[in-house]
């Protein structure tokens, strides 16, 4: 069995709910969609997060770039797609980092190789440790009075919790802090800062906001900025979780390594797809840092592949993030999306809790109706 043929679609899809938070506004999202074959008629589907320079460093035309000269003749076409480990290693030889495009290429292959097993992927990955996970709503940069309003919107709905975004304007955050806590009892709260303060900045308004019992503060101060994380550290008595700055297996480390991190956030878009998201999670684990689980704001391909991992993964007593598709499509539950890349959203999502994933692979197909309303660039490559 080989692969002999990797079709390509760049889609960029407007956002019913346009993304605020500290360092910027996105109101669409780009994304890569590949559809891979094999010489025996077999085929799977995959897409990453959304490609955004200020986030990843990446863009859609440098993907498909990718993907034409490098990725695809070099890594995938005539290759058994069960030789995932050369895959992955043959890309990142032949390009440093750009793993939310790599992701695209690992998402795919894990849905061909679970439909070709004729199981949800979630098997090959060690099978469903549950029926249902229970997630916590993000709710991005508004008024304090509008955030309240919608934190309440969706733990009204079910949601175990919610994750506020910080601005990094120390009077609005209070607010922030103060309103949505009051608007959900004591339900879980957690906050976003996506960088936007300095560690002495981070370090007052952290300290103000302890009366409001708040799970984890996240990416307190600038990605780059280690010695300010720790002085957080030293400064402040609250639990640290990491997203950006932990991008990969390396950065983790080294904060792990440092004792500036009780949680992680463990996209496998981000990380460049399941295969590596798996080490990455063992290596915290083994640290005793928790994973959380989420997305980069994308449609159900990658909602699925995440939402696969979560149900095989270790149990955890709180919940995950994997909300990002209603920024994309609108909605509180998967019933409220009419339309979008794949033939229907799987798993679904309702009332706060996502339900166990059916049918082989992602179980799920490409919707070319979608796709073709929103298409920047299509291309079919095929082995010589």
């Amino acid at each position: 069995m080989k692969i002999d043929r990797v079709d390509i679609f760049a889609v960029r899809i407007p956002y019913v709910r346009p993304i605020k938070f500290a360092f910027g506004t996105r109101t669409v999202g780009d994304y890569l969609i590949l559809k891979m074959h094999t010489d025996d008629g077999a085929y799977g589907i995959g897409s990453g997060g959304a490609l955004w320079p200020p986030v990843s460093g990446e863009n859609i035309r440098g993907a498909i770039q990718l993907m034409e000269e490098y990725f695809i003749p070099n890594a995938l076409l005539g290759e058994n797609p069960f030789n995932i480990n050369r895959i992955v290693d043959t890309m990142d030889r032949l390009c440093v980092g750009q793993t939310m495009s790599k992701s695209s290429v690992d998402f795919t292959l894990h849905d061909l190789m679970a439909r070709i097993y004729g199981v949800p992927l979630y098997q090959l990955l060690g099978g469903a440790q549950r029926d249902q996970i229970p997630q916590e709503w993000i709710v991005l940069l508004d008024t304090p009075e509008k955030m309240a309003e919608v934190a309440k919107q969706f733990v009204d709905r079910g949601y175990a919790g919610v994750k506020m975004k910080w601005s990094g304007d120390y009077d609005l955050d209070y607010q922030r802090s103060r309103l949505i806590r009051q608007a959900i009892g004591d339900k879980e709260l957690c906050v976003d800062v996506n960088q936007g303060y300095s560690a002495d900045g981070a370090i007052k308004i952290i300290n103000a906001t302890e009366e409001f019992n708040l799970k984890f503060v996240e990416e307190p101060v600038h990605r780059d900025d280690f010695d300010g994380m720790v002085k957080v550290r030293q400064h402040t008595k609250q639990a640290l979780a990491l997203d950006e700055t932990a991008w990969t297996l390396k950065d983790a480390v080294r904060y792990i390594k440092a004792g500036l991190v009780e949680y992680l956030h463990a996209a496998p878009s981000r990380i460049g797809g399941l295969h590596k998201l798996r080490r990455y999670v063992e290596m915290a684990q083994a640290n005793f840092v928790t994973c959380i689980y989420s997305i980069y704001n994308s449609p159900a391909l990658e909602y699925a592949c995440s939402a696969h991992w979560s149900f095989a993964a270790r149990p955890k007593k709180f919940a995950d993030e994997i909300v990002g598709i209603f920024n994309v499509h609108g909605g509180y539950s998967t019933d409220d999306i009419k339309e979008g890349p794949t033939d229907r959203i799987n798993p679904p999502l309702r009332n706060g809790k996502l339900y166990k994933p059916e049918g082989a692979g992602l179980g799920m197909e490409l919707n070319m109706d979608y796709i073709n309303k929103y298409l920047l660039y299509s291309n079919s490559i095929k082995s010589k």
